[in-house]
């Protein structure tokens, strides 16, 4: 088996939780990976989430962890999830410039 590159984001971490894949670009930004699925692996498209981290880890809960890059202080991500086509809705129509789904640990 060969790896298949992803394209469209450079990344310095990248981590998986129950059903997302999470990646922090080498800006900070965090992006989760849209529509994947058994017959599409590497899915779609990458979507921005608010925020801007140094790291970044996750859990098989879907639960999103960093450490800021602007305080050095951990954050949780209270994210929901939307049905896939919402979602997708989403990510081609809303600009996405602020912080306040991350929550100080």
């Amino acid at each position: 088996t060969d790896w298949v590159p992803v394209p469209d984001l450079q990344a310095t971490e990248i981590t998986i939780s129950g059903s997302t894949v999470w990646a922090l670009s080498t800006t900070g930004s965090v992006f989760c990976r849209l529509g994947i699925s058994q017959n599409n692996y590497i899915g779609n498209y990458w979507y921005q989430v608010p925020g801007s981290l140094c790291h970044l880890t996750a859990s098989v809960s879907e639960g999103l962890w960093g450490v800021s890059d602007r305080t050095g202080g951990l954050v949780v991500y209270s994210h929901h999830k939307l049905p896939l086509a919402e979602a997708d809705r989403q990510a081609l129509n809303v600009a996405v410039d602020r912080d306040d789904d991350w929550e100080v640990i």
